[in-house]
């Protein structure tokens, strides 16, 4: 008799290789799977079967807990199949020569590839008694030389979502107000945000545009903004920083967009996210300080002080050579402080 019989498998074969699709419960997973780990794991596993003389490395309880509460908070989430090996399950088709039967799991299956997400799965069923149906494709047959070359295939070629990707299918606030800060005809970023691998012209990576924009509102004042209300001061807030910065701003984009330019070769930091990080660090205090509930921005204060650090050094290759990133954008912007006049007087009309 199998240790277990596994119904509605589909067969499929290729290469020379059988491998099966199935489900199966949660609560089954662990008396069916190993981990077939390449040294002894210091601290065994509190939900998986881990194995010596294997070739893999030993998994993190805690991304397996965290993907536990992921289960928890996303019930009806598709989650992709393990990707399993077994040396001894037979498949029986339903009818003679069909694709479709029943799996007769003898014995373990190594899990080649998703050992958080079975850790998950069944901590999820031992700690929360949620038993998830856990869809897998079984390889059957395969010699451990041939499942070693299907773990590195996987491991050595695959790439994960882009980050820029992942934060637009998220989705959210931000995401509305980058997509259109990437999209509006008025946007001194139109074109100039990448979802996936940057194309040539463009300059952020859509997350990196989302945190910048965030940072930007971090004032009491600015948080009951409405969307549309950001993206106008946006637009108005970038448009006044390229028109003061003119001669940095519009040599990078004529470098930028030249068929032999691009990022590379761009010559000041203003366009990079060092300088998109600096103006968007400054953005609570020059918008916040200049905003009215009953009478809105007062662009023009805005403007005063920004006109403040026109001679501000932005070259690469200039006074702040070397400060970059996020740490160079916070050091330029305690040098800009030090230039922006404050505390001026700001008209309660024509704002």
């Amino acid at each position: 008799m199998p240790d277990v019989i596994i119904n509605g498998v589909l067969s499929r074969k290729a290469g020379g290789h059988n491998y099966y699709f199935g489900t199966l419960d949660a609560s089954a997973l662990r008396s069916l799977t190993y981990v077939p780990l390449n040294e002894e794991n210091p601290k065994p596993c509190p939900y998986l079967n881990e194995q010596q003389d294997g070739y893999q490395r030993w998994g993190s309880a805690t991304r397996m807990r965290a993907f536990k509460n992921y289960l928890a908070s996303h019930p009806s989430q598709f989650i992709p199949p393990l990707l399993l090996s077994a040396k001894d399950w037979t498949f029986v088709p339903d009818t003679a020569g069909g694709k479709f039967g029943a799996l007769h799991a003898n014995g373990l299956a190594a899990i080649v590839d998703g050992q958080h997400r079975a850790g998950g799965f069944i901590a999820h069923f031992e700690e929360d008694e949620i038993d998830r149906s856990v869809d897998f494709i079984c390889y059957v047959g395969l010699d451990r030389s041939a499942e070693e070359q299907l773990f590195l295939d996987i491991n050595t070629t695959q790439r994960g979502v882009d980050k820029g990707l992942s934060a637009y299918l998220r989705g959210g606030e931000g995401v509305v107000i980058a997509e259109a800060l990437n999209t509006l005809a008025d946007s001194p970023f139109r074109g100039r945000v990448s979802k996936q691998a940057g194309q040539k012209g463009q300059l952020f990576k859509f997350h990196s545009f989302i945190q910048g924009l965030e940072k930007t509102f971090k004032h009491g004042k600015l948080e009951h903004l409405s969307v549309d209300d950001r993206v106008d001061a946006l637009i108005q807030y970038w448009s006044i920083i390229a028109d003061v910065f003119a001669d940095f701003w519009e040599v990078d984009v004529a470098i930028l967009d030249s068929p032999d330019g691009g990022r590379q070769k761009m010559e000041s930091k203003l366009l990079e996210l060092t300088g998109f990080l600096t103006w968007s660090n400054l953005g609570p205090a020059l918008l916040g300080e200049a905003y009215s509930e009953t009478h809105g921005f007062h662009w023009e204060t805005i403007r005063t002080r920004i006109q403040a650090c026109e001679a501000f050094d932005w070259r690469k290759h200039g006074q702040y050579q070397g400060r970059t990133g996020t740490a160079g954008a916070s050091y330029l912007k305690a040098e800009l402080e030090r230039l922006i006049p404050t505390h001026d007087h700001i008209p309660l009309t024509d704002m």
